[in-house]
């Protein structure tokens, strides 16, 4: 049946039919916007989904715009989260150009309205084969409805549109429908009558950012930005059958603004990823002690052993939970993984907001949002760890761990100093062989021997040093592992 699908045979209905469950969401049902509905499909859909998938999931970094995030291999949402609330941090009062203002979007049942017209035209544009394009749609066009009602099936009709929730194909078609708005909003960066959001001049220019079916649009206030952003809207709307779904929408301006303004726009979302301070942790942890411990319900409670030692291993006197302290230092650890080692939108954001003149290596943590103070706590705990495997030598000479031994910046002593003539680690490296005598004159005797005995000179090759994790035996950062490290260990004499 797979090879068949593949080589343009029809999939019968009996493959394709689903079975619609409508579940009430609340009591008193009047319309049909009060129903849930639940598809009871059949698995070998997912087959083909997957296999088609898997396909297109390597391309989609290539077509989908920097600002989208979500279901793109290689990119976090988390990321444009931390963005969207440094870029909110810095909202100021504009009286010239008109006042800052955020808008959050949100799109009515976005994968239900999904128009497959639209959907069509979004992929030959982008170059794909009609014999692609034909099995895709093969696949979201061939779907047929049972409504099940008090457990009998009535009906049998033929969907005409949208794709579904669940399938492994869906997130991928939406968003290649989505990039359209993308690139419509980018596009209003060339339009001179568009006024943007006041950034810093070393700011990239960033009118939005994505993550699943939400968009966050940054722009300004005054009334010919705002038409050109609804005409974006608008076309996007009747061309892809997409809703924006204004009661789940928001609007975030400067605080100084008329509160009559405020009065009149729509209730304001949270728009910020937090690092959740010590007591809110330790509050959470009293909760989890409380009901491990609780034999009843709302019973009195006796505690055998502090919440502190149960988050130990077994081998050190523990029962293996894990305490939300070190869980969050872990995640922050792949914060920072994540800007050293990939070149994503918020990295180079983050990257010209900090450390302008500085490198990030030794950039004090003093300043800054509470995300980026944490991440550099983390930093100090473990830059060290972080390997830079010598390929075309672009390794920073003095930054970067690529002698096993921690950057060279803090194994000098000052009496050398730093010779700033030296940026990478090929700056070093002449006919394949490292310039010895430059390095003794940069370097203290130990560190130079330790580099000839021990340390490849870079090749020729085009490929860029890459970063290894060495707390793990394939260099892959995993956070377990960044957790493990981490984590407060019990003195093993005490285990019991």
């Amino acid at each position: 049946m797979v090879k068949a699908f593949f080589c343009g045979q029809q999939l019968p209905k009996s493959v394709t039919h689903t079975n619609l469950v409508l579940l009430p969401k609340k009591k008193q049902v009047t319309t049909f916007a009060d129903m849930r509905p639940i598809s009871l499909s059949n698995f070998v859909n997912k087959i083909f989904s997957r296999v088609i998938h898997e396909r297109l999931v390597e391309l989609l970094p290539n077509i989908i715009s920097e600002e989208r995030a979500g279901f793109v291999k290689g990119r976090s949402i988390v990321e444009n989260i931390l963005l969207t609330q440094e870029i909110i941090t810095e909202i100021r009062l504009r009286k010239k150009a008109g006042p800052n203002v955020v808008i959050k979007l949100d799109m009515t049942k976005a994968y239900d309205r999904l128009s497959w017209l639209f959907l069509t035209k979004i992929l030959r544009k982008m170059g794909f084969p009609e014999a692609f394009i034909g099995l895709i749609f093969d696949l979201i066009g061939n779907n047929w409805y049972f409504v099940l009602i008090n457990g009998q099936p009535n009906g049998f009709f033929k969907s005409s549109r949208r794709v579904k929730q669940g399938d492994p194909l869906s997130p991928t078609l939406f968003i290649l429908t989505a990039e359209a708005l993308s690139r419509g909003l980018n596009s209003l960066h060339t339009n001179l009558y568009f006024c943007g959001f006041g950034m810093p001049k070393w700011s990239p220019k960033i009118n939005h950012l994505s993550y699943a079916n939400d968009t966050i649009i940054f722009c300004s206030s005054d009334e010919t930005s705002l038409r050109l952003v609804m005409e974006v809207l608008q076309a996007y709307e009747s061309s892809s059958g997409q809703l924006v779904n204004k009661a789940k929408s928001a609007i975030y301006m400067h605080h100084l603004m008329d509160n009559e303004v405020f009065n009149k726009s729509i209730p304001m979302h949270m728009l910020s990823a937090v690092n959740p301070p010590s007591y809110v942790i330790n509050k959470l942890h009293s909760i989890f002690a409380m009901f491990f411990w609780s034999s009843n319900v709302g019973g009195s409670t006796r505690h055998w052993a502090s919440w502190t030692n149960l988050c130990m291993p077994f081998e050190e006197g523990g029962i293996g939970f894990r305490s939300l302290h070190d869980v969050s230092k872990a995640l922050f650890c792949k914060l920072w993984w994540n800007f050293r080692t990939k070149p994503t939108l918020w990295s180079a954001f983050i990257s010209q907001k900090y450390c302008k003149k500085l490198n990030a290596v030794i950039v004090p943590w003093k300043r800054g949002s509470h995300v980026w103070r944490k991440t550099l706590e983390c930093r100090d705990l473990i830059e060290h760890q972080i390997y830079w495997k010598l390929r075309m030598g672009s390794a920073q000479f003095w930054f970067d761990n690529w002698t096993e031994m921690g950057a060279l910046y803090f194994q000098v002593p000052a009496e050398f100093g730093i010779d700033e003539d030296i940026h990478n680690v090929n700056d070093l490296v002449e006919n394949g062989m490292c310039n010895v005598d430059k390095m003794f004159k940069s370097l203290p005797e130990d560190l130079v021997h330790h580099i000839v005995q021990n340390i490849r000179p870079p090749t020729e090759s085009s490929q860029l040093d890459t970063p290894f994790w060495m707390l793990e035996t394939r260099g892959h950062f995993i956070v377990k592992s960044a957790w493990d490290y981490l984590r407060r260990r019990a003195n093993p004499r005490l285990a019991y």
